[in-house]
This record gives structure tokens, sequence and C-alpha cells, in this order.
């Protein structure tokens, strides 16, 4: 018996990373055709007596509202039983929740995760673990099927830090920024990826904790009977191939339109000759939006200006009002904010006022200092504020 497990898949639950509610259809259809042979409301074929193994049996009474399942009653021993008498899943009760909880067997999720699922008692749960694992035990010869269940089935690696030199049983350590499987060392509490250079290939974890065998130790200091499990030392975690990061191309820049300035007008702003600042509108409203866009407080996460890609999530909430939300790429690890598509650098939110002045500077034919002179600020920040939105409106105006 030798579980398999995913390392995209979480051992515990943590903010943008919740379990996943997908199970092992075969596990599943193989254990429901055993339940709905169980809990038949059929009264053909009698079974034999569970008791005496005589098929000298007979219908006892067929359901009805007191009883949801035929009774047959054995002429050699005079017993009565159903088909569920003697099985592991005898006088087990809200028979309306095993579809769901056979659905969770293969999943690899803790029992609490599946009490909240199920509103069943913890305790509960894990006898109803420790039955179901006696059943699919008692039609799985081979542990073909036993295998697969992993519900309550709790691992750790092993291995030797690469900081403290620390060897033995690891912890483990969550996902790093790029979505890869991390170790943590007990003695210095650092953390690295579980299997650096092995993307695709299996590595031998070490199971510490079956819950089903912990609901058998439960009854046996109870003085209870239990039934005996397989238990499993190790586990195979496997770890699925990385696909390769798109390469990321220069965009195509078109040319600047040849007309796109006025030769009437005179090029020094010492020139005696009158000058006449006519706004381009459009430019204007496409610099506004962009700029809306660059100090947005939308915490929706956007592609990565680094490596655009789009496997990014929120790292940090804006904490003041001037304040921008950060992000992470999990592609590249990578933090930026919104601004960063602006010129590769961050600028406070508070700039996004002055910004929009310079929008309507940069669509004006005029010179360097007579726009500082309008905006009454700086220039050598005019002038580097100007060619920055000019690459940004590059790709889009054309005229």
């Amino acid at each position: 018996m030798i579980p398999e497990f995913d390392a995209t898949l979480p051992v515990t639950h943590a903010a943008g990373r919740a379990y996943s509610d997908e199970d092992d259809p075969l596990l599943t259809t193989f254990v429901t055709g055993i339940w709905d042979e169980l809990y038949s409301r059929e009264t053909t074929p009698v079974p034999p007596c569970p008791a005496c193994k005589s098929g000298n049996t007979r219908v006892q009474n067929r359901p009805n509202r007191h009883h949801a399942l035929p009774f047959f009653r054995c002429r050699a021993c005079k017993r009565t039983y159903s088909r569920l008498t003697g099985t592991p899943l005898a006088r087990l009760r809200f028979a309306v929740k095993m579809p769901a909880f056979i659905r969770l067997l293969s999943q690899p999720i803790p029992l609490e995760e599946a009490s909240r699922r199920l509103r069943v008692d913890y305790t509960a749960l894990s006898n109803w673990l420790m039955r179901f694992r006696e059943l699919i035990a008692q039609h799985d010869p081979d542990d073909r099927w036993t295998s697969r269940v992993r519900l309550g089935v709790k691992y750790q690696p092993t291995g030797t830090c690469p900081h403290c030199g620390y060897s033995g049983q690891l912890r483990n350590g969550g996902f790093g920024p790029d979505t890869r499987r991390c170790a943590l060392c007990p003695h210095c509490s650092r953390t690295w990826s579980i299997a650096p250079g092995v993307e695709g290939a299996d590595i031998t974890v070490r199971v510490v904790k079956d819950l089903a065998l912990t609901a058998v130790a439960r009854r046996t200091r109870a003085g209870q009977v239990a039934p005996a499990l397989a238990s499993a030392e190790h586990a195979i975690l496997k770890i699925p191939a990385r696909a390769a990061p798109a390469s990321v191309t220069a965009p195509s820049v078109p040319a600047p339109h040849a007309n796109r300035f006025d030769f009437s007008q005179p090029l020094r702003a010492n020139s005696p000759l009158p000058r006449r600042h006519i706004e381009d509108r459009e430019l204007t409203a496409f610099l506004a939006d962009e700029i809306g866009k660059v100090f947005s407080q939308n915490i929706e996460p956007p592609a990565c200006p680094h490596c655009e890609g789009v496997n990014t999530h929120l790292s940090s909430r804006p904490r003041t009002p001037t304040a921008l939300p950060t992000f992470q790429c999990r592609a590249c690890t990578r933090y930026f904010a919104c601004d960063a598509y602006a010129d590769g650098e961050h600028a406070p939110a508070r700039h996004a006022v002055q910004l929009s002045a310079v929008a309507v500077a940069t669509s004006t034919t005029r010179a360097c200092r007579g726009g500082v002179e309008h905006l009454t600020g700086n220039r050598e920040g005019v002038g580097q504020a100007i060619p920055a939105m000019a690459d940004r409106a590059r790709p889009v105006r054309t005229s």
C-alpha cells in the first residue's frame, strides 16, 4: 500500500489557495458500487445469513416508513438481518451523506475540511473512514483501491537542509512564489524547493499520520472491537512538469506621423513670433485614461509587466489613500504595482493629479520650458514624464 499525492495540491488551507474538490472517479465508482449493493432496497436476491452462512432464508419485511431497507430471516438460526448486517457499515447513521463522503475518500484533505463540508462531527468522520477502509480492504485483495484512499493521510518530506545541514524529518513549507512545493527545516525554520530540478519526477515522502489508524487505536483503548487495517510508511509525491515560460517579444512600434507638428509654429521659446497652443483632446483623453489605469486602486491582479505572465496574485492591499496595491508574479517571483507599467519604476499615487496636468501639456505643441511655466513645476520632472507618456502612447496613436 503506497499512496500517491500531487505536489500541486495544498496540505493545509491558506489564503488564495483552497483545497481541491476533484475526486478519483475510478475509486468513487468502485466504492459507490459496493455501497449501492449493500444499501439496495430490492428484496431479491435474498442474501445468505451472515451468522451461520445458511442459504435457507426468506424475506422478513419490505422497506417501509420504519425501515429504509428490507430485512430477511434465516430459517436455520431464526435470526433477522439486512444486507448491512455483518459488514463494516452496519449501524452506520446518516446514510444520505454517504455518497458525498465516498467522493472525499480519494481527496488529500484533512478530516477538518471534510467535517466542514459534510457538517458531520470529526470523531464520526474518523469512524466512517475506518469502516470504509475496512470495507474496501475486504473487496480489494491486491491493494489496488486501498492505496487510492488519501483522506486523512498526512505526509512530510525527508532530506537535508541546504542552509544549516540538518538531516531527517522535514516539515511542509507551503508553496513558493513560483508555485513550487517547499520544505521547511525544523531547526532553522528556512524554506526551499522540495525538489529543485526534478520536475516531472516522483519523490518519496514519509507518512506521518493516518487518521483511520488513529480511529482504530481509539477503539482499541476503549476496549471495543477494531479492524486490522494496512498501514503505509512511505508515499509517492508526484512533481508535475513545468511549462516553459513564454518568450516576451518586443512590441511593434509604428513610426510617428510626419505631419503631427505644425511647422508654422516657432520652434524657440524666446521667438518673437506669436504661438498658438492647440491641445490635442484625443491624446489628452487617452493619456488621462492610461494614468487612471496606472494609479488604479483595483486589487484584481493584472499581468506581470516583466514577463507578461498571467499567474499573479495580490501581495498587499493599499494601507493609505495615496498607496497602491502590490502584486507578485508566480512565474518570475517579482513584485510590482500597477504604476510599474509606465516606465518600470514606481511613483507615488499622489502624482496622479500632477501627471494629469502633464498630459494636457504633452498634447500641446510647446517647448519644455513653456510647459514648466504653464505647470509651475520642476523642469527635470516634466522632461522625464513627457518621454514616458510618449512611449506609452506610441503603440496606440498612429497620427
